[in-house]
């Protein structure tokens, strides 16, 4: 058998400090690689949400198309809870209904409406009726300001002041009127008075004198970094900053104002 001798022109394998040196290496790629791996699929999450808002902001176009212009009243309640009445024009299946950095709801017990159980930056949001009989679920919400009223129907507020608030669709300036976005709630109704959550994981939803008559504080969480995907009245969508949220057209009445956000 012949053997290694000093003179042989290389040692048999690998010394340690060469397998040191190539573990090194691959230590230092990996560090590199990683972050921008993840970077990569927070990116592909963020594409994939504002795919399922253009969808619904496609269903409801169609929605209102084949109702003689008419959108849905100013808010629903489980049979006519806005998914429900787009998911004959959605594509895709509930898929469409979920943002991939919030794909389910962290648990919801059985309680009246009033009590519903709100998402956070990366869980949807869900109520269900006291018999269990209708259970809505998603990772978006609507405007609430862009809606139809009957002449029975309040402002979601309580205020009948509120009423000239309310967004037509032949809306001007449609490509900054929100439709849908990443929410924590069904429904939300912005006010330029409404201040961030301090916590912008875990929003607490401001509401008013109706149960589902919720604030800024149902959109302005960190679900794409500190930003949300927005889908507008004239069917684009995009990534919106969430100090910019006060640069959008909530409703008729809106006055710009500045996030300062936390």
């Amino acid at each position: 058998m012949k053997r290694w001798s000093p003179f042989s022109k290389r040692p048999p394998g690998f010394t340690l400090l060469e397998l040191l040196v190539v573990m090194g290496i691959i230590a230092a790629l990996a560090a590199m690689l990683l972050p921008a791996m993840a970077r990569v699929r927070r990116h592909a999450r963020t594409v994939v949400c504002l795919s399922n808002l253009r969808q619904l902001g496609t269903a409801f176009q169609m929605y209102v198309n084949q109702n003689n212009g008419k959108a849905f009243v100013a808010y629903g309640h489980f049979d006519n809870y806005w998914g429900k009445l787009l998911e004959p024009y959605i594509r895709g299946g509930e898929g469409v209904m979920y943002c991939p950095e919030a794909p389910e709801n962290i648990g919801y017990p059985v309680a009246p409406r009033s009590s519903p159980h709100r998402g956070t930056a990366f869980h949807a949001w869900a109520q269900i009726s006291v018999v269990g009989a209708f259970r809505d679920e998603s990772s978006y919400g609507k405007n609430g300001w862009v809606t139809e009223l009957r002449p029975t129907d309040l402002p979601p507020l309580g205020d009948d002041t509120m009423r000239p608030m309310y967004v037509t669709l032949r809306a001007t300036e449609s490509d900054v009127v929100p439709l849908f976005a990443d929410s924590v709630a069904c429904e939300g109704y912005p006010l330029p008075t409404d201040s961030p959550p301090p916590n912008l994981i875990i929003p607490i939803p401001t509401t008013g004198t109706n149960p589902g008559a919720q604030g800024m504080h149902a959109f302005c969480m960190a679900r794409h970094g500190r930003a949300i995907n927005v889908v507008f009245l004239d069917g684009h969508a995009r990534t919106v900053p969430l100090p910019e949220l006060g640069k959008l057209r909530w409703h008729r009445q809106w006055v710009p104002t500045d996030v300062t956000i936390p």
